[in-house]
């Protein structure tokens, strides 16, 4: 990446400073433009963290940003994100946080200075933002793209002038919110005169309107739990978004438009990425966008968990219910303390956080472990000029020496791609030698504890951790 936007914008590394961009207001079509300045984590600014995947760069790829006059090439996935928050208004009045703008990646060493100090970044912005850009890309593809953005609050907000300008997108509705809740609630009802029966479509739904579907049917579904609650997270949805009663429609079609929808949503790569771990986890509030919509962290999750919970998606589609529930139980584990200011999670040595993360990826190898340093106790600092074989040295010998821990022994033996890897060192590059190896020790471990029990839970029901 070009050096010229960072070189009148130098970072102190003896300071906790980072860059920040601030998006200009602009038309849809219009070229994305950013002002990039440095800013003091001791200030206490306001800005919000985007978590998303970069994505392979396209030798071909023609996506720029304008970043302080400069031009810069990214990946679509960053362009499409930056394009969307820039819809959402209460986002383009806020600074952004962005990786691949904010550090200057062509340094070495301030690439290690921000990793360091990355956790406190996440932890101190106002908000986190999620992109799961499957569903930008495939509007994109197919021509569907929507310009304007919905945002859900859980708020009386949402029926203001941003639903209102999202009437015409929608060609469902529920027939009677108890027929809704009777079926949530496991009520046995003919096919056609449940949850599904209520609904109108039209015959045909593109990929952009099935973004706005999929989010009703989120907004729609934490009503499971209100249930329970006797506390209605959301105001009533209106009856009255279309006149749909004439439409006529194959519903069997409209119905797995919202469903492929939802695969596109579980299928995105940003749940395979082992940095979301620290970015999900440490910001106080969280929300997911997709497509035109953001609905915030707990509503996605509780909108995960009903679909897992009721037979609203039926009992034939497995592969996609089993991917719900394991985001479910991800989103639950890593944010256990909704709406408050504590750690989301307690600090833990560098092993236990990647034994808990070991189906997750990272691209530079050396990222299998600095990525989650911000949730670590650890004093390791990032240093991409060293060799991997150096970090996954240091993080075995901070086990043995600091945490007084043989658990690495048990994954002695393990192939790796480092010739000059000791053999006692664990090589989390080689993430499914490490995946067979925690099942082994896993099955082992209920052969009893120790003199002294671990301080840490390695459960698979208890991702996290526990004191």
């Amino acid at each position: 990446m070009p050096s010229g936007p960072y070189e009148m914008l130098p970072l102190d590394p003896c300071k906790k400073q980072t860059r920040l961009i601030s998006i200009h207001p602009a038309q849809w079509e219009e070229e994305v433009k950013l002002d990039l300045f440095v800013a003091n984590l001791s200030d206490e600014p306001k800005y919000r963290a985007l978590s998303y995947v970069w994505g392979e760069p396209r030798p071909s790829s023609t996506y720029t940003v304008i970043v302080n006059d400069v031009t810069i090439p990214v990946t679509e996935n960053l362009y499409l994100a930056l394009r969307r928050i820039r819809g959402h208004a209460d986002c383009a009045d806020t600074a952004l946080w962005v990786d691949a703008l904010c550090i200057n990646q062509s340094s070495v060493e301030e690439r290690g200075h921000q990793v360091g100090i990355m956790g406190e970044i996440y932890s101190n912005c106002t908000k986190g933002l999620v992109w799961l850009g499957g569903m930008e890309a495939r509007c994109l593809r197919e021509d569907h793209i929507t310009q304007k953005c919905w945002k859900f609050t859980g708020r009386e907000g949402d029926y203001g002038e941003q639903w209102e300008d999202f009437e015409h997108a929608f060609g469902a509705y529920w027939s009677a919110k108890d027929i809704f809740k009777k079926y949530i609630q496991g009520y046995s009802r003919p096919y056609n005169h449940g949850l599904l029966g209520g609904l109108r479509a039209p015959e045909k739904l593109n990929s952009g309107d099935s973004a706005f579907h999929l989010a009703w049917l989120f907004r729609q579904l934490p009503e499971r739990n209100a249930i329970e609650r006797t506390v209605d997270p959301y105001l009533p949805v209106p009856h009255d978004l279309s006149d749909a009663e004439e439409i006529d429609f194959q519903f069997a079609d409209y119905w797995e438009s919202v469903k492929n929808a939802l695969r596109i949503v579980v299928d995105d790569s940003w749940w395979q990425r082992l940095w979301v771990v620290q970015e999900l986890a440490l910001p106080r509030e969280v929300h997911f966008l997709f497509g035109p919509v953001s609905v915030p962290c707990e509503y996605f999750a509780m909108a995960m968990y009903s679909l897992t919970t009721s037979n609203v998606l039926g009992y034939s589609d497995t592969d996609l219910i089993c991917k719900l529930s394991r985001h479910w139980n991800e989103i639950t584990n890593l944010r256990p303390r909704h709406g408050t200011r504590r750690p989301a999670i307690e600090k833990a040595p560098i092993l236990v956080l990647r034994q808990l993360t070991f189906h997750r990826d990272a691209t530079d190898d050396h990222d299998q472990v600095f990525s989650v340093l911000g949730l670590s106790n650890s004093t390791l600092r990032p240093d991409y000029a060293e060799s991997p074989v150096v970090a996954y040295t240091r993080v075995c010998e901070e086990s043995v020496l600091v945490n007084r821990r043989l658990m690495i022994l048990s994954y002695a033996g393990t192939k790796a791609q480092y010739a000059d890897l000791p053999s006692w060192v664990i090589d989390w590059s080689i993430s499914k030698g490490c995946a067979r190896r925690r099942a082994w020790y896993e099955m082992w471990s209920g052969c009893g504890l120790s003199t002294r029990p671990p301080p840490y839970t390695t459960t698979f029901q208890r991702r996290w951790l526990a004191r």
